[in-house]
């Protein structure tokens, strides 16, 4: 449960100076705001919405401690833990959305070539289908929504731990293509060798949400809410506040040359 507290505090507080940075270097590099900026405004609100969600968790919902302890000692935890097994997927579809489509009006702007501007209308078209698709299946996890943290009422429920182990695979496969997308752009730049490659590492930064994604994914397949759940959610949940922690972050950095400049 500690460990969980930490990340969360950490990713709240870097969340934070990263965005104010990249507003602070769009003002410094005289940049107008524009609705890759509107978009991280949300994304950064949704964020800390599940970093409030994994407190709550802690110190509310027994997780961190095993759940047959949590039964004899407090019952009443496990409704706050059920819960959460609603708003948290909730929240992260729209935390990883809104950092990745900033980040795709960004390269609408600068992409010439035709290719690669239709690819990045149909990336934003699937991360949205994507979002909204993880959002109807976490609101309908049971019929009715009460079942999830009252299992003795009538009712129906789908394979949870398949959804949490498949949930993110879209942003993956999203987060591959997006990686490879500006890379013939830079490369045909009229600029030195030492510049393209600068640009690269930019870009590349946005692997940073492919990388914990991955992670993310394979510590949910070794995760079931059902079995011994609150004990065994500190690892998953770390990852879900780290994953779209990091899109944030690099939807951030590939603004901060004006103010590395202005710096330096």
């Amino acid at each position: 449960g500690d460990r969980l507290r930490d990340v969360a505090i950490a990713f709240t507080v870097l969340n934070t100076i990263f965005l104010g940075l990249r507003f602070l270097s769009k003002r410094i590099g005289r940049m107008p705001f524009g609705i890759d900026d509107w978009l991280m405004i949300p994304g950064y609100i949704v964020c800390l919405g599940i970093h409030a969600i994994c407190f709550v968790v802690v110190n509310y919902g027994g997780v961190g401690y095993h759940l047959s302890v949590v039964f004899q000692e407090s019952p009443h935890k496990i409704i706050v833990w059920a819960k959460s097994l609603v708003a948290a997927p909730f929240l992260y579809c729209l935390a990883v959305t809104f950092p990745k489509l900033s980040i795709l009006v960004f390269y609408s702007r600068i992409f010439i070539i035709k290719a690669q501007r239709v690819i990045t209308f149909v990336l934003m078209g699937v991360i949205i289908a994507t979002a909204i698709s993880g959002i109807v299946a976490a609101a309908f996890e049971c019929v009715p929504l009460e079942k999830v943290w009252n299992r003795g009422i009538p009712g129906t429920c789908y394979n949870i731990a398949a959804y949490f182990q498949y949930g993110a695979l879209p942003n993956a496969i999203t987060d591959f293509v997006m990686l490879l997308l500006p890379i013939p752009t830079v490369w045909k730049l009229q600029a030195t060798l030492k510049v393209k490659m600068g640009l690269l590492v930019t870009f590349m930064i946005g692997g940073l949400g492919l990388i914990t994604s991955i992670i993310r994914t394979t510590e949910f397949f070794k995760f079931n809410p059902l079995v011994d759940g609150t004990r065994a959610a500190t690892v998953p949940l770390c990852w879900t506040i780290v994953e779209p922690g990091c899109y944030h972050i690099a939807a951030c950095l590939i603004y901060l040359r004006p103010l590395l400049s202005y710096v330096s």
